[in-house]
């Protein structure tokens, strides 16, 4: 269940932004969870989180790409040996 709690916190947070509605439904779907501590209860939650997050994944696909391509520039390693989102020049 923790693996599809990530999965929905990075759909949602594709856009790099984390609204009111966002906030109260992952609190809402997290909170809703510990009153059922059956299995099959915890897997019926971890696929309704799999299915929010590819509702919201689908929904904004566009930023999917330039998400991942920032995440990919932030790890670069500018010969330095070290790496983050100013290139290295924190010093």
């Amino acid at each position: 269940m923790t693996a599809a709690q990530a999965v929905l916190g990075v759909a949602v947070l594709l856009r790099l932004e984390f609204g009111p509605w966002e906030a109260a439904g992952l609190f809402g779907l997290f909170a809703l969870q510990f009153p059922f501590p059956s299995t099959a209860v915890r897997i019926g939650f971890s696929i309704l989180y799999l299915l929010a997050a590819a509702i919201i994944i689908g929904r904004r696909r566009r930023f999917v790409l330039p998400t991942l391509a920032a995440m990919v520039r932030w790890g670069e390693d500018d010969g330095d040996g070290r790496a983050g989102v100013d290139g290295g020049n924190s010093r």
